[in-house]
């Protein structure tokens, strides 16, 4: 993956978090400079069950399409491999799919009213975002995105490549080195127990990190995503509850979750009981 191991295991786990019963999927915000394999990345999870992968889209167009799939929670996730490009349509279409976004991530969404979209729905749906943005357009829309909330909704995800990793992506390019990348296999909805402990750990975590990307947040919706991330671990060592060793993992991964762009490190191999598959498929497996 030319250096992006660490940046995909805080990908997959956020794809398989919405099989994590009495959560919510989570989501992710991902940034770098252009060029440094974001969309790449997602694009690999593209055929994934559960998750509509949208080079562009609206507000209406989404609940248009995706709406019974939302409703009976089937879909799972919208990934975006080029957020910036539905952000590029008409200032009233663009915020009312942010709008849209940001109540579909947490509260559900029921109900849209502005000039560019309306419509009701019975109930609430609600869904998982991972979106990719160039650090360039997201820059000017930071401080926006925090104050409306928006920004907090996703766990936020910046990296960058050292001379290193650059150097691999070089002569990746140059030998031709075809790019594969092993299945992510799904599980059946599991119950995963968190102990208080563990938790009481992670909230110490959450909230400098919440405060460095906005200090009047007080770390409550960081507290969820990474408890999600700390369940899926325990998940994915075919375990169903949280133990220490998933917490450090989250702490080893808490570098990236900021907007200070830290340089990748090093690969490691992928300890993933889910990722490989002899047959090369995607497929469901059951909870151990």
């Amino acid at each position: 993956m030319n250096g992006l191991t660490t940046i995909k295991e805080i990908v997959e786990p956020t794809f398989i978090s919405g099989y994590i019963e009495g959560e919510q999927p989570g989501s992710l915000l991902i940034t770098a400079e252009v060029e440094e394999g974001k969309s790449y990345l997602v694009s690999h999870y593209s055929s994934l069950p559960g998750v509509a992968y949208l080079s562009d889209a609206t507000a209406y167009g989404i609940v248009k399409s995706y709406y019974q799939e939302l409703e009976n929670g089937n879909l799972k996730h919208l990934a975006f491999p080029e957020f910036i490009r539905p952000l590029e349509r008409q200032k009233d279409t663009a915020a009312s799919l942010v709008a849209f976004l940001a109540e579909l991530m947490e509260e559900g969404v029921k109900e849209i009213r502005t000039f560019a979209t309306s419509f009701q729905l019975p109930r609430p749906v609600k869904a998982g975002v991972i979106a990719c943005i160039a650090k360039g357009n997201l820059r000017w829309r930071e401080r926006y995105w925090n104050e409306t909330g928006f920004l907090s909704r996703s766990l936020v995800v910046s990296y960058s490549y050292s001379a290193q990793t650059e150097e691999e992506v070089r002569k990746s390019i140059m030998k031709r080195s075809p790019s594969t990348a092993a299945p992510l296999l799904l599980p059946t909805q599991c119950k995963v127990e968190l102990p208080e402990k563990i938790a009481g750990e992670i909230a110490k975590l959450a909230k400098p990190l919440a405060q460095a990307l906005y200090p009047p947040l007080h770390g409550f919706r960081m507290q969820k995503h990474l408890q999600r991330l700390a369940m899926v671990s325990a998940l994915r060592g075919s375990r169903a509850k949280v133990e220490d060793e998933d917490f450090e993992k989250i702490r080893d991964m808490s570098r990236y979750f900021n907007l200070q762009y830290n340089q990748i490190q090093k690969e490691r191999r992928c300890q993933n009981a889910y990722v490989e598959a002899a047959t090369g498929r995607v497929e469901r497996v059951a909870c151990a």
